[in-house]
């Protein structure tokens, strides 16, 4: 009994957090917090700022290092907090890390697809990699939907690219065991296009409710449960 009533308590306040971020804004874009690594940006164009972070003392490894982070999350993860950060421990180690911090599809963006992301944006990333860092291939990261873009890319530009690292990458799309599929597959050509025509990119509260989908009981109740057991962590929330 004490267990089912822990679970209800933990529910509650998930569902109160809920309304509450409808009631404050839900979906309106928050600010990043402040970064842990210092960067700087050394190159901005289409729908892309590129970062860079110095190794630590001297670059001992000699090929550069590009993450691309995933179009719809924010980068900053990456980064999150001193001792809890990808790029800090890469920087120490000796890495030159570059990032892609994608900027914001707006309506006029409607028209990019995999060729302006893959042929555009990243091809002029890389492209400005190679001019700063004086190296002519370049090892790639890729995460989630930022895996499938270095893919294609390292597919089409093979020769700037030394090394190719994928994770959980949404490659194989014949699977159709996840619960988003069944949602997918009843989507028509038609009903897509009239979801861009009327918002002119698919709006954050759509691409959450498909991520819900995903995993309903993870997104509407267990990361409640672990924000609220985390919450007492030294640090969590700083």
């Amino acid at each position: 009994m004490a267990a089912i009533s822990e679970v209800a308590s933990f529910w509650m306040e998930g569902a109160l957090r809920t309304l509450d971020a409808f009631r404050t804004g839900f979906g309106i874009p928050m600010a990043d917090p402040p970064p842990t690594t210092p960067s700087r940006v050394i190159y901005e164009g289409g729908l892309v700022k590129l970062r860079y972070y110095a190794a630590k003392g001297d670059a001992h490894q000699r090929t550069p290092l590009l993450l691309i982070y995933s179009l719809i999350k924010r980068p900053f993860i990456l980064d999150l907090q001193p001792g809890r950060s990808v790029v800090e421990v890469l920087v120490n180690r000796g890495f030159d890390v570059y990032l892609i911090d994608w900027i914001p599809p707006q309506a006029s963006d409607k028209w990019r697809g995999f060729d302006a992301y893959v042929n555009i944006d990243i091809a002029n990333a890389v492209r400005a990699i190679q001019i700063h860092s004086g190296v002519e291939q370049i090892s790639v990261l890729g995460y989630c939907f930022g895996a499938l873009l270095a893919l294609m890319y390292a597919a089409m530009h093979g020769r700037n690219v030394k090394n190719l690292m994928t994770l959980t990458i949404p490659f194989d799309s014949s699977v159709r065991e996840l619960p988003i599929e069944c949602l997918a597959s009843t989507m028509s050509q038609q009903s897509a296009e009239r979801i861009v025509e009327m918002y002119g990119n698919a709006p954050a509260w759509m691409q959450y409710s498909f991520f819900n989908s995903l995993a309903p009981t993870h997104h509407m109740l267990n990361k409640f449960v672990g924000a609220y057991r985390s919450s007492t962590r030294p640090g969590y929330g700083v």
